[in-house]
């Protein structure tokens, strides 16, 4: 991709999942674009659609990408905003790392907040055989029910 430039196609790129929603583009990726020059601005009013279209379950990944997206322009307060939104809907995000069949699933347990505020695993699993799902969790955020049951149950 040249700097400046940027494909809009994300649907072909990132085809829905199973959840009727599309995959999360993920930090690593969206990074990656910023620091190649690609003005993340188009991209941005296309995860504002996509967020608008289905104010509930489809726009957990484009409201969590688009508090991305503003955090790498600078607009670290709407960012948040975003992202507590995102978080609201649901609290496990899967970036894309695993290429093909995933040798180990891995479950990282992060807190909200700005780029800074958790370690970036998307980069050090980006394009190997681990599936990475994140999980948030905050005194705000109740635990997703099957974890609460496990945890209850002593697992």
């Amino acid at each position: 991709m040249n700097p400046g430039t940027l494909n809009l196609d994300i649907p072909a790129q990132y085809p829905a999942n199973d959840t009727g929603q599309e995959p999360l583009i993920g930090l690593a990726k969206l990074m990656r674009m910023a620091f190649s020059g690609v003005d993340l601005a188009p991209l941005g009013t296309q995860l504002i659609e996509r967020a608008g279209a289905d104010p509930r379950a489809a726009s957990a990944n484009a409201l969590m990408d688009l508090s991305t997206v503003l955090q790498l322009r600078g607009d670290r307060e709407l960012a948040l905003v975003m992202q507590a939104q995102a978080l609201e809907i649901q609290q496990i995000y899967s970036p894309p790392t695993a290429v093909g069949q995933a040798g180990i699933r891995l479950l990282a347990i992060m807190g909200p907040g700005d780029l800074m505020a958790n370690t970036p695993l998307e980069f050090l699993l980006e394009d190997s055989d681990v599936a990475l799902d994140i999980l948030y969790v905050a005194p705000s955020l109740p635990l997703p029910p099957s974890l609460a049951n496990a945890m209850k149950r002593g697992l």
